[in-house]
């Protein structure tokens, strides 16, 4: 099933390429078709019953909208209380999950962002800290992460999940990174 390979200097492989070779293929399975099986999914709802280790959890779908237009400014933290901003502000506050964005590009890291808030949001998660890096120098290069992530954040698919976001203390990544506070997932939204 296995083709030797031969030794291109001497000819013939050594007794322990052969050796480690032998113990290569005793190992392996063949692949008998080259067909990935993959499932779609049926998105009928905006929430749907998962069953993750026999339990039943509502998970919150991304409703397929894209306005940017929110009815309230999620930087200001004005629904949040002093002492729960004063900690997320000096990075006290407990980081339930860490993203980073370094090496995407702008249309991956947003679907990437939209998902994984989503995803903190359903398993309740509180903190998040996203890593986005200091995207360019150039003050009017609106291409890098940074500079669109106030407005990501902003949109009306999670804009409401959203109680604060604030940039990071410089432990944990400065003007390159961000705070995100979520709003409790047993709460109304």
């Amino acid at each position: 099933m296995f083709k030797k390979i031969k030794n291109r200097t001497s000819g013939h492989l050594s007794c322990d390429d052969t050796s480690l070779w032998d113990s290569i293929t005793l190992m392996t399975i063949p692949i008998y078709n080259n067909k990935v099986p993959y499932k779609k999914s049926r998105k009928t709802n905006n929430s749907h019953n998962i069953s993750l280790n026999n339990e039943h959890i509502d998970y919150y779908m991304l409703p397929i909208q894209s306005k940017t237009n929110s009815t309230h400014d999620i930087s200001s933290g004005l629904k949040l209380n002093n002492n729960t901003k004063k900690k997320v502000d000096q990075g006290k506050y407990h980081i339930d999950s860490i993203l980073d964005l370094h090496g995407y590009t702008l249309d991956v890291a947003y679907n990437t962002l939209m998902n994984f808030i989503i995803k903190n949001y359903n398993l309740a998660n509180k903190c998040l800290l996203i890593i986005t890096g200091w995207g360019s120098t150039d003050k009017y290069n609106s291409n890098s992460i940074k500079s669109n992530f106030s407005k990501w954040l902003q949109n009306e698919q999670i804009a409401h999940i959203i109680l604060y976001y604030t940039e990071a203390i410089h432990s944990h990544g400065g003007k390159g990174a961000f705070y995100i506070l979520l709003k409790s997932k047993n709460k109304k939204i």
